[in-house]
């Protein structure tokens, strides 16, 4: 259930916070407790530790009906040990939590000295009976080995039954602002990407898509959710979660690196192609992907940390070849192919982020996440039919996340979660700009605004852009992020309730270099043949600047589950 209020819905929902609530963005272990006659045993405490976990161990308690459940444990492996007053102490080694399963351990006590104990080795169950989302979790080591791109939608598109994603080959295209999966006839714009559940794409586009890529090197898992997602998000499309890697009470690192080139592809230019009018072709010149992270204690058990960066650089050749009369104010509305000289699309993107989890107290943890990015697509939009001085810079100069969590286990059944995010997007199709090496020539910048926009109609260059575009912009996107949940759980009874509100707004500034685009036609004016290069389109562009609200996506949700008669 998700429904949008008003702010008098948000005071009502502070007040009743303090309500018992189920937190099931995380991996869950549960059970059922017997004694050796096959009795269910309520009261017994169940240990579930693991070095992912900065607070060493959670604990809870059997119910009435011997059931138990331990909810938003970190992915890891775990040891979960039973004990109650007169019995054995059971352990149960080799606990795999992934995604937001939920793993069902069983244990049976006997009568025995405090003292006894009985460890259970073994693999533990991998099929989630209990809960009907359909996830799929890539750990670390699996993204690694995947051929796909190191970005969200490559992953995604990994996933049976998902489509959309665009095609990128092992990280040959170029950084965009990513694609959109779908599943079972799901909208682009039910998609969410989040880090820890919390969504870390743009109102701009709709919430599904935006300029912020999720590192992979920071996260410990991703997990692709397609079908009977939970209520605390708005949308039942496809979710992709970036679960973060906190650290350790041991020094490690990640380093992932990959590099191709021309050399390595293949070459399928033939005289067909060239005789059909293709001059020359797309061909990938290099890409190169480092990501290296590090990670372990500030203090141990007590603050930890895990730092990861990105280096990210792909050049690819256009099919069209450079200008011989590019950046001429007099011969602006010539073109001439310079057959040695390709367009080349070029982009580099450079991410960085730092998180540090502080476990303050026993029941009371900590984390903020810290992340910067930027990339340029520089030069960009050079194509078949876009002349390589008529491209752009598409640049993201200011990419920002700053991410604070709270988690706080009351007591054996009642945790509360607070997260608040603030995003920041700067990004613009701008014009080419020299100090970043999209030109080599200083003067040329200053020709810019001396040229037009020119699109051939006829000819040989039929449809092909030159000159320079008719349009840029520069825009910021600024948005917040709340959510707070309060969850109540049993070994049978599992409630969650809380709100989700993310506010913002578009500062858009529409320029332009030069206002006047022409178009030159091939044809005739009452009978009368046009000579080359005279225009039959005049089309004036104008500048402006518009500041606009993207208030208000902000719901509350409630959910429920009860655990009767079956596993």
């Amino acid at each position: 259930m998700y429904v949008r209020t008003s702010w008098l819905g948000l005071v009502f929902l502070l007040l009743l916070l303090l309500l018992p609530s189920s937190a099931l963005a995380q991996g869950s272990i549960s059970g059922l407790v017997k004694d050796a006659t096959g009795a269910v045993l309520p009261g017994v405490t169940v240990e579930a530790a693991s070095p992912v976990l900065i607070e060493k161990v959670r604990t809870t308690i059997s119910d009435s009906s011997g059931r138990y459940q331990i909810i938003d444990l970190r992915p890891g492996s775990y040891i979960v040990t039973f004990t109650l007053p007169g019995f054995n102490t059971v352990k149960r080694d080799g606990v795999t939590v992934a995604g937001s399963g939920i793993v069902s351990i069983d244990a049976d006590l006997r009568v025995g000295a405090l003292e006894e104990t009985v460890t259970v080795t073994g693999e533990a169950p991998v099929v989630d009976t209990q809960s009907i989302t359909q996830q799929r979790v890539l750990n670390s080591d699996m993204v690694d080995a995947l051929p796909s791109a190191r970005n969200y939608f490559g992953l995604a598109r990994m996933i049976p039954g998902t489509s959309g994603g665009g095609n990128d080959v092992g990280g040959s295209l170029i950084q965009d602002v990513g694609q959109s999966v779908i599943a079972h006839g799901s909208k682009n714009v039910d998609q969410r990407v989040t880090v820890n559940g919390v969504n870390t794409m743009t109102l701009q586009a709709g919430g599904n898509i935006g300029g912020q890529t999720p590192d992979v090197g920071s996260a410990s898992e991703v997990t692709v959710d397609t079908t009977n997602l939970s209520a605390d998000l708005p949308t039942g499309g496809v979710r992709i979660n970036f679960v973060p890697k906190d650290g350790g009470n041991r020094f490690s690192n990640s380093t992932f690196l990959t590099f191709a080139n021309k050399s390595l592809q293949g070459d399928n230019f033939s005289d067909e192609l060239r005789t059909a009018g293709l001059g020359t072709p797309n061909k990938l010149v290099n890409a190169f992907d480092i990501n290296e992270s590090i990670g372990g204690p500030f203090k141990q058990n007590k603050v930890w940390f895990w730092f990861s960066s990105r280096y990210n650089k792909v050049e690819n050749e256009a099919p069209v070849f450079a200008n011989k009369f590019a950046y001429d104010p007099v011969n602006f509305y010539k073109y001439e192919p310079d057959t040695s000289k390709p367009g080349v699309n070029k982009g580099t993107q450079i991410n960085s982020s730092l998180r540090v989890t502080w476990q303050a107290s026993p029941r009371n943890k900590i984390a903020g996440t810290y992340k910067a990015d930027k990339w340029c697509n520089c030069p960009n939009n050079i194509s078949a039919t876009q002349s390589p001085e008529a491209g752009r810079d598409r640049r993201f100069p200011r990419l920002r996340q700053e991410h604070g969590e709270w988690t706080s286990p009351i007591n054996n059944h009642v945790l509360f979660e607070a997260v608040g995010l603030h995003l920041f997007e700067r990004w613009g199709n701008m014009h080419y700009r020299v100090h970043d090496g999209s030109l080599t020539d200083p003067a040329i910048e200053s020709v810019l605004p001396q040229l037009y926009a020119v699109m051939e109609q006829g000819g040989p260059y039929a449809g092909l852009n030159y000159g320079i575009l008719s349009n840029y912009n520069n825009t910021a996107v600024p948005s917040w992020t709340y959510r707070a949940a309060m969850s109540y759980v049993t070994g049978s009874h599992a409630f969650k309730y809380g709100f989700n509100r993310t506010h913002g707004y578009l500062d858009e500034n529409q320029y332009t270099l030069n206002p006047v685009a022409l178009r030159l036609g091939a044809g005739t004016v009452n009978g009368v043949a046009l000579p080359s290069g005279v225009p039959n389109l005049v089309t004036e562009r104008p500048t402006y600047r518009v500041k606009t609200n993207l208030d208000n996506d902000l719901g509350f949700y409630a959910q429920d589950r009860w655990t009767r008669n079956r596993r």
